[in-house]
């Protein structure tokens, strides 16, 4: 007989996720019991859209990780992501090792930036 075993199940009210490379805090989030330890029972794909929307319409720019997350997730390497935002390669290897910090970069390439990710998430189209 093939039956699935019954893992234990909870809520957590708050939990913190480094899944994506940077710290997400999650509210009521489902946990599953696996291999000694709780863990998210979540959808990861959907908190990786889930997240890239709010980075698209927050009003604050990037950090580091978050740089680094966006060009992650959409599989660019760094020549591919600065020749998309029009500068240097090291420009955007300096960005993704400002960590949790904010980088400095040109007011114009941050709003791009936040433009350019609401098309590829598929909100509209750029030009």
């Amino acid at each position: 007989m093939n039956e699935k075993a019954i893992r234990p199940t909870k809520i957590e009210k708050h939990v913190t996720t480094l899944a994506l490379g940077f710290p997400i805090e999650l509210c009521n989030v489902p946990m599953v019991f696996i291999c000694d330890e709780w863990t998210p029972d979540i959808d990861y794909d959907e908190l990786a859209r889930s997240v890239l929307i709010a980075l698209c319409f927050r009003k604050h720019p990037f950090s580091g990780e978050e740089i680094a997350f966006v060009s992650s997730h959409f599989h660019l390497s760094y020549r591919a992501f600065a020749e998309e935002l029009g500068v240097r390669e090291e420009e955007v290897k300096e960005w993704e090792r400002a960590g949790e910090k904010i980088p400095k970069m040109d007011p114009d390439k941050v709003l791009f930036l936040h433009y350019q990710q609401v098309e590829r998430i598929g909100f509209f189209s750029i030009g």
